[in-house]
Order: structure tokens, then sequence, then C-alpha cells
């Protein structure tokens, strides 16, 4: 993740592991937060999952497709620490479900959202993606440096990140 300023303005540690299963279809993913160095301190894991369409190739990098990724089945939250649970109890009432998080419960926001966490009532996310394999490596596109999200066609990612070991 790219470094994020902590409450007291310094620039705090932030990781991301990424378990993603993809099918012909389908996109299911695992994304596990941490802080601190050496990812040392699990703060929440966004359980999501729903469906790809591989629109053709890639007109920006060669080897790759475009895919739409609709995230429309679950968005689920499991909160792997006390802090990260007092945070989204912290939410004003009603905007990140009920304000009865605990650590190891996973909730579904979907439907109600999340606004804390970026995440719209009722609105599934579609991310405008680009993606490329070489041998046992997947390739996803990066995000814009902006902090925007690939919402749009016009914000489809014009770069490949590091890969990641394909299972």
């Amino acid at each position: 993740m790219r470094p994020q300023p902590n409450q007291d303005g310094s620039i705090g540690e932030w990781w991301l592991t990424r378990d993603i299963t993809i099918t012909e279809d389908r996109i299911e993913g695992i994304f596990t937060s941490y802080a601190g160095p050496g990812c040392d301190f699990a703060l929440q894991e966004l359980h999501f999952g729903g469906g790809i369409d591989i629109v053709g190739p890639s007109n920006v990098m060669e080897g790759a497709v475009e895919a739409d990724l609709t995230i429309d089945d679950y968005v689920k939250i499991k909160t792997l620490a006390d802090d990260f649970a007092a945070f989204l109890n912290s939410a004003p009432n009603g905007t990140c479900l009920s304000p009865d998080w605990t650590v190891g419960q996973e909730r579904d926001i979907l439907q109600e959202g999340c606004l804390v966490l970026g995440v719209q009532p009722n609105t599934p996310t579609v991310e405008y993606e680009i993606l490329a394999t070489r041998d046992d490596v997947i390739f996803f596109g990066a995000r814009p440096t902006d902090g925007t999200f690939i919402v749009s066609p016009d914000k489809r990612p014009r770069a490949l990140l590091v890969g990641a070991a394909r299972k």
C-alpha cells in the first residue's frame, strides 16, 4: 500500500497481502491489511466476490487484457485488532452497520455499506482493470497515485504492478 499519514502526521507503515482466485467469469479475494514494519500487526481482512468480464486486449499494455470486475456478491470485513474494531465502532451510527464490531467477527457490508471504508450502500463496485499473466505470475493494473479508484473506463490502469505468484 502507498504510505499514508498516521493521525499525528507521521508516515505510517501499511501493508497488504492479497489472496485472489480468478476463474473464467468469477473473482474472489481476501485482502489482509497490516500495520507496522514487517507486517507484524494484522488489522482486518476484506473478503469479496463477484463477476469478471474480459473485455478484450489492452490498448496500452501489450499482452494484457482489459477486464471489468463487478464486486456484487459479497463484501465482508473481518476485524483482527481491537483498534480496528474501535475505529469501525466510532463511525456515525448507521454508516457502517451497527456499532458492535468485535475482533474476529466477519460482517457483510455490501448492502448497508460502510462509509468510513468507502463502501456505499447497495452499490456494487465495478473496477476497470488490466490483467496479464506470464508463466506462474499474474499482474494487476497499478492504482492511480492520486488515491482515486478505477471505477470508470478512463481510469483503467496504464501500467502493471509487480506480479504475484499464481497458485
